[in-house]
């Protein structure tokens, strides 16, 4: 993996470019940490050249973005690609990045961030309780599920296809679900006309 360091007013551009391996997901971490650590909360990742990540690489980015958080300020993504956004959609990590497609859109992201600092109010959430909760839950879980992976109780890639395989099953069980209610209100409701 490269990545090519840009920097704009307060706010540091990375671009990543290459396989993201284990080692290189260390790297990666050990930068965020020390631009963070540094006062460089606004950090945006130039993902267009990245085509997967692992699990290992989510779990880190998500533990960097919650130190740019405490810190005021955040971690987007810059062009994912169309299938980096399949593979991060599974176990909703997409949900946690805000996602930009031009670089003037995520540097303006930070704006809120920096009235908030400035006013030194809190971020304004635009999302409601219960999905700031299942956000929070869910980040609970990458965070029990790195430490499994940490310890050597968990393999990544056994971990992300049974998530897949579960994702699906559930979706699966869903589906039929629905169709027994659908089946259920036409035989009900025809039952009706008819007597």
């Amino acid at each position: 993996m490269r990545i090519n360091r840009r920097e704009f007013e307060d706010v540091s551009i990375l671009e990543l470019s290459g396989e993201i391996s284990k080692n290189e997901t260390l790297q990666l971490r050990n930068l965020l940490e020390t631009l963070i650590e540094s006062g460089n909360i606004y950090l945006i990742l130039d993902v267009e050249n990245i085509r997967f990540l692992d699990s290992y690489t989510i779990m880190s980015l998500l533990r960097a973005k919650r130190e740019a958080l405490a810190s005021g300020g955040s971690i987007v993504l810059l062009r994912p690609r169309a299938g980096l956004k399949r593979f991060l959609s599974i176990g909703q990590v997409l949900d946690l990045f805000e996602c930009y497609e031009t670089r003037m859109e995520a540097i303006r992201s930070f704006d809120t961030f920096r009235n908030a600092a400035k006013s030194g109010v809190q971020r304004p959430s635009d999302e409601n309780p219960v999905k700031q909760a299942a956000i929070a839950q869910r980040e609970s879980l990458l965070r029990v599920v790195e430490l499994l992976v940490q310890n050597g109780f968990l393999d990544n890639e056994e971990f992300m296809q049974e998530l897949y395989a579960s994702s699906h099953q559930a979706l699966e069980i869903y589906r039929d679900e629905l169709a027994r209610r659908g089946q259920k209100e036409q035989s009900g409701g025809s039952a009706s006309t008819t007597s």
